[in-house]
């Protein structure tokens, strides 16, 4: 569905044109006595509104394809102190923990627990989109089923789902789950009592 701020501007701006358009025929003559239909129909009068009722017309049917065509998006439930609990039992027990996964700590995502509890995913929304924060929580023989059900979850509910800063061991469970891969950049690991930032 589109945002209803985007709605309200489009509206204000063709209010704004239409009045600007009244302003431009309000001087030719016939205008006091003019329809409305013939603000539209009329060779003379009609060149400011035509174009108006076109935009109005386009806006109203870009409303009614994004009311219709976007499916209904519910509201993901951000991790509390439950969550936090499961969470860190399933680090404590996880043969491949990374610090991403403790970002869902953090209290900003939401927390998906795959097939018996055995892993979790910690995500966020945005723009139709929820995005996983790094690989599962959890041991590394439940990551698979968890991402599976991950992905028919979020796309039940309308989603599109996505990892970001995944391990590389992982990528042949997300080819297999049918997912596009994409390079957004690299991690350096800094000797930090050695590292400058003198030189080229």
């Amino acid at each position: 569905m589109l945002p209803r701020l985007w709605i309200v501007a489009s509206m204000l701006v063709l209010a704004i044109a239409s009045f600007v358009a009244l302003l431009i025929v309000s001087h030719k003559t016939g205008f006091a006595d003019a329809s409305f239909l013939d603000l539209v129909t009329d060779p003379d009068l009609g060149v400011a509104g035509r174009p108006i009722l076109v935009a109005a017309v386009f806006l109203a049917l870009i409303i009614l394809y994004f009311g219709v065509a976007s499916p209904a998006r519910k509201r993901m439930q951000l991790a509390d102190g439950e969550d936090f609990a499961k969470v860190s039992h399933l680090l404590h027990n996880s043969d491949f923990a990374r610090p991403d996964n403790l970002l869902a700590f953090i209290g900003d995502k939401s927390i998906f627990y795959g097939p018996d509890e055995r892993a979790a995913i910690s995500y966020s929304t945005h723009s139709g989109s929820c995005i996983a924060m790094g690989p599962p929580i959890g041991p590394r023989a439940a990551w698979k089923d968890t991402m599976q059900s991950f992905r028919a979850e979020m796309e039940k509910a309308g989603f599109r789902p996505a990892f970001y800063s995944v391990p590389p061991d992982l990528l042949p469970d997300l080819h297999a789950l049918d997912y596009r891969f994409e390079k957004v950049g690299e991690n350096a690991i800094l000797d930090l009592p050695i590292f400058s930032l003198s030189g080229r």
